[in-house]
């Protein structure tokens, strides 16, 4: 046991590593979707959000009683500011709350007959240091709502959501609130007037019902046709809960995760599990004249094999376990709960557990046991004389290279580790393939800080021509948008939802539409960065939206902008690319064409708008604050990336050690033999440190194709709102390749001094 130590603890680690990356990864996505079921279950989630300019109570009544609606209700949305630093929070006004509960966290439960009052989302109330009793005040067309804060609470509509300003969220800029219908007709009331005596027409002249919010389990052709037949073409837009900004980035971080959950401790198993099969065997083997001995002295052969696949199941048992109960609470609870608990926002994060954790470690332990069995098993049905003698070596015979023209002229340490590597395929491909994985892992981990930094450069220095943006309120007019964008200097353009279908019949689609002036401030690149200029009747389709759809240059697309009741038939003109606004851009002309009606809400200027202050305003944005924005962001995932690229360096570490020690072991007698006749210390060192330099080198160069395919799936992965074009510099395979060289050399510098324990006399002994 002893002799084999260093083998059996890296096996166990090994064990413990897979083990430890996969229930870490998975037992956060469990978590993860738990937590979130309940939270979706217990705010009643709406399925579906029928927009519009004003819904009225018939058209709810008819809508309710369509076959399929479970429950329906208005909710009216406006955008506000904090009047102490200008933070946007979203309010929402209703008089019902039967769908899309808030959740309540600390205070009184929302109640929307409440006559005062406002309920404020939990994280922007901590960001802020406000606490129950408060009193807030919000800035909304030119009117002050002030009120006490009853609750706190959270919606799952906010899973994810950050402020324009902000490249990541920062709950201290950005909020959304609720308020009772009472309450809030109180503040925005003409002096005088009651409220108790209007009718529900006067009250929607000042506050319209502009969504409703639906629960039902029918698919979206079936909804589209009942809110059609309730409400005709008087709505804007219907929204499934997928396609919910905050729940949709949300659901692509959880589907990236899963994918992480395979794919990374996929090449660590495999990786450990090629190692445990080449240890199990040598070590087995190493023990022939123990299992002859005891052959020997009677003992049977099924208390040997179980006697050696003991070992294997022990420690891989040992490694395994460890793996499970470190797993889910470090890498699942402390370190990705405390990452994603910065991103989004869950009632709370917790870890889970899956029956493919049993499949796993079962894989792991089975491996090891089996590996023991059959290299036990193939020992001892042979005689007990031949087991006693030490294994005989394989027939010499000339390998590949000695054909070589010019095989004479190499040293003789060249020429000595060129026979064993012919000699021992088996082992120096598992090898091979274990230090091939780990520079895969290095490889895509640096590719991501690539990936990431060429996307900073791609936005900021392709696309986005201006240095300043301004977003305008909800619901300014067109004439005082341009004398904004005027005063400015600026481009004017619009961001909004679009309905898009494949067909004429088909089902329809909402995504993002891009409307331009065409001023070259928001520029249209392809993905080698080649910039465009649409024309008027032109249509730009993303990639991203593209792929996921089905759609290619030139192929036809119908969409109908928001206002409009017809359907447009036009051709694809350009798929642009852009990394985080996937859908339609079009010409102003071409979308007003098209029936849609327009209403600028950002404007791009180049001039230095620090102080820049107007009514109709919601936010100033300058260019240096997304840099700094994007940087800080980053910073979190480069915590990530750098955890990945240690746990592949100490795979790399422990691969490249324990094939050291195997071939030290297995080859002690030869070392000695060449101690005998004259060669030095200086001389074993160098053939040892050549034959290790020389497997990280085949290693790492069989991973290097494989690092960008495994970064694309990566970013693959990351669902419908983001497209990257991923990146790995020349400069990032050289430096990986030299991390891969140093680790190898790290472990030549522990194995020089092990040449200086060479026992020549007993080395060169045949038997005890």
């Amino acid at each position: 046991m002893r002799k084999n130590l260093i083998p059996f603890v890296s096996l166990m680690i090994l064990a413990m590593v897979a083990m430890a990356g996969f229930t870490g990864l998975s037992s956060s996505n469990i978590g993860m979707e738990k937590v979130r079921a309940k939270y979706h279950k217990d705010t009643v989630l709406a399925d579906y959000w029928v927009y519009g300019k004003s819904f009225n109570k018939e058209q709810l009544e008819k809508l309710t009683n369509s076959k399929g609606v479970e429950k329906a209700q208005f909710r009216t949305q406006v955008e506000t500011l904090s009047t102490d630093k200008d933070y946007p929070i979203t309010l929402f006004i209703e008089d019902e709350n039967k769908v899309s509960k808030p959740l309540n966290i600390k205070g009184a439960k929302f109640d929307p007959k409440s006559e005062d009052g406002i309920w404020i989302n939990s994280r922007y109330a901590e960001a802020n240091k406000i606490k129950i009793g408060d009193e807030v005040t919000l800035r909304y067309n030119g009117f002050k709502i002030r009120e006490k804060v009853k609750g706190l609470m959270m919606m799952p509509e906010f899973e994810y959501y950050k402020a324009n300003k902000d490249s990541d969220p920062d709950f201290k800029d950005i909020g959304y609130a609720y308020i009772g219908k009472k309450a809030f007709l109180r503040t925005i009331l003409p002096y005088g007037m009651d409220q108790n005596f209007l009718t529900e027409e006067q009250v929607e002249t000042f506050l319209p019902n502009s969504q409703i919010l639906i629960k039902s389990n029918e698919s979206r052709r079936n909804i589209e046709k009942s809110v059609i037949d309730a409400i005709g073409s008087d709505y804007m837009a219907i929204l499934e809960q997928k396609d919910q900004g905050g729940i949709q980035n949300f659901t692509d971080e959880i589907e990236q995760h899963k994918v992480f959950a395979v794919l990374f401790p996929m090449i660590f198993l495999l990786t450990a599990i090629m190692v445990m099969v080449t240890t199990m065997s040598r070590v087995v083997m190493e023990q022939r004249v123990q299992i002859g001995t005891m052959k020997a002295l009677g003992v049977k052969r099924k208390k040997i094999i179980r006697h050696y696949m003991f070992f294997g199941f022990f420690l891989s048992a040992i490694g395994t376990v460890i793996g499970a109960l470190l797993g889910p609470k470090i890498i699942g609870e402390k370190f990705l709960g405390l990452i994603l608990s910065m991103q989004y926002t869950l009632p709370s994060w917790i870890t889970g557990y899956s029956i493919s954790f049993a499949f796993v470690a079962i894989l792991i332990i089975g491996t090891c046991t089996a590996t023991a069995y059959l290299s036990t098993k193939k020992i001892i049905k042979l005689n007990t004389r031949d087991i006693l003698y030490p294994r005989a070596p394989k027939t010499v015979r000339k390998c590949v290279f000695e054909y070589l023209p010019f095989w004479n002229k190499f040293s003789f340490a060249t020429r000595y580790n060129l026979r064993n590597f012919s000699r021992n395929k088996g082992r120096n491909l598992m090898v091979a393939i274990g230090i091939a994985g780990s520079m895969v892992l290095v490889l895509a981990s640096v590719g991501c800080m690539d990936t990431l930094a060429y996307m900073k450069e791609c936005n900021f220095s392709h696309i986005q021509n201006f240095k300043y943006e301004i977003r305008l309120s909800n619901g300014i007019d067109e004439e005082e948008a341009e004398k904004i964008a005027k005063d400015v200097s600026g481009d004017l353009l619009m961001l909004d939802k679009i309905q898009v279908k494949k067909k004429e019949d088909g089902v329809s689609k909402n995504t993002n539409v891009t409307v331009l002036n065409n001023k070259d401030k928001y520029r249209l690149i392809d993905v080698n960065l080649k910039e465009y200029s649409l024309k008027e009747g032109d249509i730009a389709v993303s990639r991203r939206f593209a792929d996921q759809h089905g759609f290619k240059n030139g192929d036809t697309i119908y969409w109908k902008g928001i206002g409009s009741d017809k359907w447009i038939k036009s051709k694809i003109s350009l798929i642009n690319w852009n990394m985080s606004n996937q859908g339609l851009t079009i010409l102003k002309p071409t979308y007003i064409d098209g029936g849609g009606v327009y209403h600028g809400n950002v404007c791009l200027s180049d001039k230095n708008l620090k102080n820049y202050k107007n009514d109709n305003v919601s936010a100033v944005i300058s260019r240096n604050s997304r840099l700094d924005a994007w940087d800080n962001g980053v910073e979190i995932y480069e915590l990530i990336i750098l955890s990945f690229i240690v746990m592949a360096l100490i795979i790399m570490l422990i691969v490249i050690y324990n094939s050291a020690v195997l071939a030290f072991n297995e080859r002690n007698k030869e070392f000695a033999t060449l101690k005998v006749l004259g060669i030095k210390k200086r001389g074993l060192r160098k053939i040892m440190i050549s034959q290790n330099i020389w497997m990280t080198v085949v290693g790492g160069l069989l991973g290097i194709p494989l690092g960008k395919p495994v970064l694309n799936q990566m970013f693959v992965s990351n669902g419908g709102g983001q497209d990257f074009l991923t990146k790995i510099y020349l400069k990032s395979y050289f430096i990986s390749f030299i991390a891969v060289l140093i680790v190898s050399l790290i472990v030549n510098y522990i194995f020089t001094k092990k040449m200086k324990k060479i026992d020549m006399v007993e080395s060169m002994k045949a038997n005890e």
